[in-house]
């Protein structure tokens, strides 16, 4: 089951640049025709929210119900989190 997985993974990676480049160039088209500000910021209001609410609500039911204190992971995790978001 691992190989398979792992099998799989590496086949997702392979075609990640593809997709980039698909996603990239269907946002410089829409760009051209012009852009919607109200649905993009509709959209990203969305994933903001989304992972909002997975980081503070979703996560820590999650930690306590698994015996985690979420407290003292995020402070364990805070100086690999603010490297990754900077």
């Amino acid at each position: 089951l691992f190989s398979a997985v792992m099998h799989l993974c590496t086949a997702l990676i392979r075609w990640i640049p593809l997709a980039i480049f698909g996603f990239i160039t269907l946002f410089v088209v829409d760009m051209k025709k012009g852009i919607d500000i109200e649905r993009l910021a509709l959209y990203l209001l969305t994933v903001v929210l989304a992972n909002l609410v997975q980081a503070f609500i979703i996560l820590p039911l999650f930690l306590k119900w698994r015996g985690v204190s979420p407290f003292k992971l995020f402070k364990a995790m805070f100086p690999a989190l603010t490297m990754a978001f900077f």
